[in-house]
């Protein structure tokens, strides 16, 4: 299960459609459907309003986030100074 996935079945469970949701979080419905389709993840910052509004722990939803994260990008190698 992805995070679009287990945010869509909270949702459900709250009882809410994915407009009540952004009424009731003051968030856009098209980023609410984007997560839920998986296309794109909320900001750290929002997770904690999705959770509180779908009734879950905000650790659930950040467990759920971490998992999905791509791997982190290797540092780019250093520039060498040009020399005269």
């Amino acid at each position: 299960m992805g995070f679009g996935d287990m945010l869509k079945e909270a949702r459900e469970k709250a009882g809410l459609t994915q407009k009540q949701l952004a009424e009731k979080t003051g968030l856009p419905l098209t980023s609410i459907r984007n997560w839920e389709q998986n296309h794109r993840m909320p900001r750290l910052g929002v997770v904690p309003v999705l959770a509180k509004a779908v009734g879950v722990p905000v650790e659930q939803l950040l467990v759920m986030m971490a998992s999905q994260a791509p791997p982190p990008a290797p540092p780019k190698p250093k520039r060498k100074p040009r020399g005269k």
